[in-house]
């Protein structure tokens, strides 16, 4: 057993920050599988994230919304993801927030989202598409179109 413990300590300390990305990583990839934090696992997961700044929480941040992960989505933004990070095709987490699964959860991110980066709520994508455009293209539920449109969207 102590010799076990003792092999942990030769891991290198960017050897464990690479593993920790791993990680979370990985719990941003299979978002859809629903993974369930309580409270002392969140509580760990954000001092993790705390501890080593080279986690990349922009970019786990967007891998949560596109997977459809509401509570990893909002423990990044808490520990200082960029809610307004663009993918490839200029999407912000506003074009991309239908991957979430209840209108409910929807809301509950777009309105976190809104009041750390309200510019978010008419931006354009590259293919000229706002957030509302979006979700009235795809039929979204109309408690989020609603909700958008009473936030201002155009």
């Amino acid at each position: 057993m102590n010799q076990k413990h003792n092999s942990c300590k030769t891991i290198s300390q960017t050897q464990r920050r690479a593993l920790l990305a791993g990680l979370f990583t990985l719990l941003a990839i299979t978002g859809q599988a629903g993974f369930a934090m309580n409270q002392g696992t969140q509580t760990v997961l954000n001092q993790i994230i705390r501890d080593n700044s080279t986690i990349k929480t922009d970019m786990l941040l967007q891998k949560a919304v596109r997977n459809g992960n509401m509570q990893l989505a909002k423990l990044y933004l808490n520990n200082d993801a960029n809610p307004a990070v663009l993918d490839a095709n200029q999407n912000n987490l506003l074009h991309l927030i239908r991957a979430l699964k209840s209108t409910q959860d929807q809301i509950e991110l777009a309105e976190i989202l809104l009041k750390k980066a309200p510019q978010l709520l008419n931006a354009v994508n590259g293919d000229g598409q706002t957030p509302l455009s979006i979700a009235t293209a795809l039929f979204l539920n109309p408690k989020f179109i609603e909700f958008l449109k009473n936030k201002g969207a155009q």
